[in-house]
């Protein structure tokens, strides 16, 4: 089935802000919109959650049944193509007034390019048309590249289902062989492998590591020779991650009231010992959950709620309940987060009492 809103809206976030001013109505959840076009024939539902994940169906005015026909790719006859261009065009139209363009798919990628603009004073060029999810970073003076970023399945680079943005970058044989025993880091995709690492910008690996491989980089293709850096960050004790999880979806309090561990869609490189602490969006907007990671790399498979394959999954043992009010989204802000809208490692990042 062909995923209409997922090729539309990728690479861009919502401003809630104008998603209300073009007429959606905040519910439960995020945010709906009902719209009718080709002259009321069909109507279009979306729900944008606080994630910014956003839902479409279609459906016939006169039935009231989702017309699917649109997401099928090989029925391209006058009505349908008509009926789905239709549709594509109010998708765009919301795009553009209410939404803001990202330079790279992952929270972490963007993150990434934001530090590398700010601590250098680069800023990510597009070079190639055909292309135009690979974006490189180039040395001021010498012109070189220090790193470039690919949107890639998964299994280019390592196991695992779906898409994800990686950074191909230089680093010197001493920091190589340490570099790539850790989590997120292999053999560089589509380069000298002898000289080039790929990292995954999924939150596998912390920006602390992720900015110190980049620093190395940067320095090793300026055509300057001076001290390395002493060594690769090291990994101590147990991650520590941060999940957002959407009560419309998935009520989380009703599950740990039934069972003190439970199973959780696991989707980065989540390690038996690590501690989990639970976002809740809106409304509540606070992180409310503290839990320990007992189990992983469970295999499954499903379909979750934005389409995409979950392959695996994890045990996690509830340890508190917060109340709101200690953990709000304005105190996750203070902290440097603002963009809760996947799983992301928060070790060193956040100090929790």
């Amino acid at each position: 089935m062909f995923d209409i809103e997922s090729k539309i809206f990728r690479r861009h976030h919502p401003d809630f802000e104008k998603l209300l001013s073009f007429g959606f109505v905040r519910e439960e959840g995020g945010y709906t919109l009902r719209r009718e076009f080709m002259e009321g024939d069909f109507c279009a539902e979306l729900h944008i959650s606080e994630e910014g994940e956003v839902e479409g169906k279609v459906f016939e005015s006169f039935s009231g049944e989702e017309y699917r026909n649109i997401r099928i790719e090989t029925m391209d006859g006058a009505f349908v193509s008509e009926v789905r261009e239709k549709y594509c065009e109010l998708l765009e139209e919301i795009r553009e007034r209410c939404f803001e363009e990202d330079v790279f798919t992952e929270p972490q990628a963007n993150r990434l390019a934001a530090w590398i603009q700010k601590t250098y004073g680069v800023k990510v060029e597009f070079p190639w048309k055909s292309l135009e999810e690979y974006g490189v970073f180039r040395h001021p003076e010498s012109d070189k590249w220090f790193g470039i970023v690919m949107y890639l399945p998964r299994k280019k680079v390592t196991e695992g289902e779906g898409k994800t943005d990686i950074i191909n970058s230089k680093l010197s044989t001493e920091t190589m062989k340490k570099a790539l025993e850790m989590d997120g880091l292999f053999p560089a995709y589509h380069m000298n492998k002898k000289y080039w690492v790929s990292i995954l910008l999924d939150e596998t690996v912390s920006d602390e590591a992720l900015h110190f491989l980049i620093s190395e980089s940067y320095r090793l293709v300026s055509g300057r020779k001076g001290r390395a850096p002493k060594a690769v960050p090291e990994k101590e004790g147990p991650e520590t991650w941060l999940i957002p999880a959407n009560y419309y979806y998935f009520d989380v309090g009703a599950a740990f009231r039934k069972e003190p561990e439970i199973l959780w869609n696991q989707r980065t490189h989540v390690k038996k010992g690590d501690l989990v602490y639970i976002y809740i969006t809106k409304p509540v907007a606070a992180i409310c959950y503290k839990c320990l990671v007992t189990e992983t790399d469970i295999p499954c498979d499903l379909e979750g709620h934005g389409k995409q394959k979950v392959t695996k999954e994890m045990k996690i043992r509830l340890l508190r309940i917060f109340e709101p009010e200690k953990y709000p989204r304005s105190w996750l802000e203070k902290q440097g987060i603002t963009n809760i809208r996947s799983a992301m490692k928060v070790t060193g990042r956040v100090e929790f009492e």
